[in-house]
């Protein structure tokens, strides 16, 4: 059997069993580590699977290193056993990637942004680690993009996607930097029918760094808050509620204010 197509074709095979029957069974181990040349999109999913076993990765590593945007392109589009077997190189300390990695890994998360591109369940539960791969001086590079994404596009950021990529986001930055224009897309979310996932996002910068809003800024939106808090479902009054709080309005006061 070929270790690197030992799962063939078929789909209802138990691939760690195998895995560890060929280990104990093979030279394999010793193989995959003094290898000079192997396919590693191809072979992926195998080797998923057999890294583990191995106590030397480096060879594999450096492999995988080799990849070309291109390459990365394709796999964070298709979500292939690449990105899995790279987590679990990098979970072991053997592996940080470059700047091919880094332009297709940002290109992806802008077409996320702009609702062209719709992460995996794979990718959304290993997002972090799929980030924190990166060499330290392209980790922050992507983050301070993302933050300059956010912060040029606040009218527009989705909450869930703020949420999973809040870790490396300079929140702090963005409250402070654009105190006033925050200020103001509250106001005016505020003044006609409340959109209510802008709301969200507003609500969980806020939750996420507290604002140095102006002592009036409260009173300004007090009124319209306390019309949208009479008036919403229990899901946005949870969020003006939070959001009263970091404006220092009487979330009291407004609930029964016109009751």
């Amino acid at each position: 059997m070929d270790a690197l197509t030992l799962f063939g074709e078929e789909q209802d095979v138990d691939r760690k069993a195998i895995s560890k029957q060929f280990v104990e069974e093979t030279d394999i181990i010793q193989e995959l580590s003094d290898t000079e040349n192997i396919d590693i999109k191809e072979n992926s999913q195998a080797l998923f699977f057999l890294v583990p076993y191995m106590e030397k990765i480096q060879s594999i590593s450096n492999f995988v290193k080799q990849l070309g945007q291109e390459d990365w392109g394709e796999e964070l589009n298709e979500d292939t056993h690449l990105s899995s077997l790279s987590v679990e190189l990098y979970k072991r300390g053997g592996l940080k990637l470059n700047k091919a990695y880094y332009d297709c890994l940002l290109q992806f998360v802008e077409r996320w942004f702009n609702g062209e591109q719709t992460p995996t369940e794979w990718q959304l539960n290993h997002w972090s680690e799929l980030i924190n791969i990166l060499e330290d001086a392209f980790l922050k590079q992507f983050s301070a993009n993302l933050t300059k994404l956010v912060s040029n596009n606040l009218g527009h950021c989705n909450p869930s996607f703020f949420k999973i990529n809040k870790d490396f986001i300079d929140v702090k930055w963005i409250v402070q930097d654009r105190n006033r224009e925050i200020q103001l897309f509250i106001e005016n979310l505020l003044k006609g029918e409340l959109e209510t996932e802008k709301l969200k996002f507003f609500v969980s910068l806020l939750d996420a760094e507290k604002p140095n809003f102006d002592d009036s800024f409260g009173k300004v939106v007090s009124e319209d808050i306390s019309r949208h808090f009479n008036e919403g479902k229990d899901s946005v009054k949870e969020d003006l509620e939070k959001l009263a709080y970091h404006l220092n309005v009487d979330i009291e006061t407004i609930s029964t204010e016109e009751n």
